[in-house]
């Protein structure tokens, strides 16, 4: 890149401040698929009412324009007092484009790879991404109708259990059964699904033909699992075999026995709640919001990477013939997969270069990737926003109650889950299902970002696991091996030694 291209880039970011928007594994693909989807010219495509100009990565950290956040937040706001079905109209549109976009990707699982012509094959997984790319506006608002059902639905909350006096029980009662999801999370209903395969199965020495067959079903259905934001390859039938027997020696009937009752009493206790709160001016619409996108705010994440495991014989078909690891896909925009079939351009090059000190930015329609000695030379200009650390003590938003001491195990990436063992306390950004075998095993799970809708959040009030979100700085103020103190019924993480 020249230096007055540089000099634009520095001069367009120095003077702006930023909002953290999360932390997942980022890539060139990942963020073509984020900063174009989610740029005007997509969002004029689909009526989306949301508008952006600037956002970037760096380091796996995702940030966006403080002031257009706050901004989007407003209007969100501006749009529920208009109209108070505006957010179940908006949650309609998101599901009806997600279901879309994965009905489209199952077309490629028909299509034969090795009988297409390299421009065939840069064709069809354009076409992919161009699909994918119309939903993510979708992906980036759920962010703030998180934070904005958050604040709302806590509001009400406490106001009615104000006005009703209700117990500090009965408050989680109403806050466990409330936000609930319309639908259970695929996260969730793949577990169920091993349940009930282990049951088919009786006994580890009758997994015969039947039960190997609905294990290959299982892993068609679920081995998108591990790929979002191209993470990992995506899981086979080998490991979720090695799923099936470690669940074998359990007590798997008692477990998807408890988790089917579970779910009834709940059900039950939501319909009987939402009767009594029907009345009571918002409540009733806002705990029928929560309740929608606490299905849809994982369903969005998932969408794409379920869309790309449909095409992963393309995918992997396409890295076969440049001659570069599957994965690596993830390291080149549509653009420059194109132009590396027709072979016009050093990808090997490129894919190696961006490994080293990658920073992605997005202005306006314009998408940059820097690496090396270019990162160096914007990082400086970046105002990153600064955390408060004070003492041993900090504090976010209960996610499901409980007061646990455990280990302390931060997670930086997906990868790192092989560290955690039975009884840890999870600490990570924030979550997606490549985490939910490290947390089933862990006895509590501490993050920096999401809401009541959050990944972490649902999972901690289906397993039920004390849990504690939006403390914005765990990873930063944990390390391995620390014991800490986990009181999710006051939001409140101690640290009481370090390891």
């Amino acid at each position: 890149m020249h230096n007055n291209q540089l000099k634009e880039i520095i001069n367009s970011i120095k003077n702006e401040k930023w909002h953290k928007r999360g932390t997942w594994n980022q890539n060139v693909l990942i963020h073509e698929i984020c900063a174009e989807g989610e740029m005007t010219k997509f969002q004029k495509k689909i009526g989306h009412p949301f508008k952006k100009t600037k956002q970037f990565y760096y380091e796996n950290d995702y940030f966006d324009l403080e002031k257009e956040w706050n901004a989007l937040d407003k209007k969100i706001c501006i749009e529920y007092k208009k109209d108070k079905n505006y957010l179940n109209k908006y949650a309609k549109d998101c599901l009806k484009r997600g279901e879309y976009v994965i009905n489209f990707s199952k077309g490629y699982r028909k299509i034969r790879p090795k009988k297409l012509s390299n421009d065939d094959l840069s064709k069809k997984i354009i076409e992919l991404i161009e699909e994918i790319k119309k939903y993510t506006p979708f992906m980036f608002s759920m962010h703030l109708v998180d934070e904005f059902l958050s604040r709302k639905f806590y509001e009400l909350l406490n106001k009615y259990t104000k006005k009703n006096k209700l117990s500090k029980s009965e408050y989680f009662e109403y806050e466990t059964a409330l936000t609930l999801p319309a639908r259970k999370i695929f996260a969730l209903e793949e577990r169920l699904d091993m349940l009930r395969i282990a049951i088919a199965a009786k006994k580890i020495s009758e997994i015969d033909k039947k039960v190997l067959s609905k294990i290959k079903k299982h892993t068609q259905k679920y081995g998108w699992m591990s790929i979002p934001n191209f993470g990992n390859l995506p899981l086979e039938e080998s490991f979720f075999l090695r799923k099936l027997k470690n669940i074998m020696k359990e007590d798997y009937k008692m477990e998807y026995d408890k988790i089917v009752n579970n779910e009834i009493s709940l059900r039950k206790k939501q319909k009987e709640l939402m009767k009594k709160i029907k009345d009571d001016g918002n409540f009733g619409l806002i705990a029928q919001a929560v309740q929608t996108f606490g299905f849809l705010r994982s369903f969005r994440v998932d969408t794409p990477f379920i869309a790309f495991h449909n095409a992963w014989d393309l995918v992997r078909e396409i890295t076969w013939r440049l001659g570069i690891k599957t994965i690596e896909i993830r390291d080149l925009s549509s653009r420059e997969i194109k132009l590396a079939l027709e072979n016009r351009i050093d990808y090997k090059d490129l894919i190696k270069k961006r490994k080293n000190n990658l920073l992605g930015i997005a202005i306006a329609d314009e998408r940059y990737e820097l690496f090396g000695e270019e990162t160096d030379k914007v990082v400086p200009y970046i105002n990153f926003p600064k955390d408060e650390v004070k003492g041993n003590i900090f504090k976010g938003q209960t996610a499901f109650p409980g007061i646990i001491t455990g280990t302390a195990k931060v997670l930086n990436s997906p990868e790192e889950i092989i560290k955690v063992s039975k009884g840890d306390i999870i600490v990570v950004s924030m979550t997606d299902p490549n985490y939910i075998h490290a947390m089933e095993k862990a006895s509590a799970f501490i993050t920096e970002q999401g809401g009541i809708l959050c990944h972490a959040a649902i999972i901690s009030r289906e397993m039920k696991k004390p849990c504690i979100i939006g403390t914005k700085i765990a990873t930063k103020v944990l390390h391995d091996g620390d014991l800490v103190e986990v009181d999710a019924d006051k939001g409140i993480v101690k640290i009481l030694g370090k390891g």
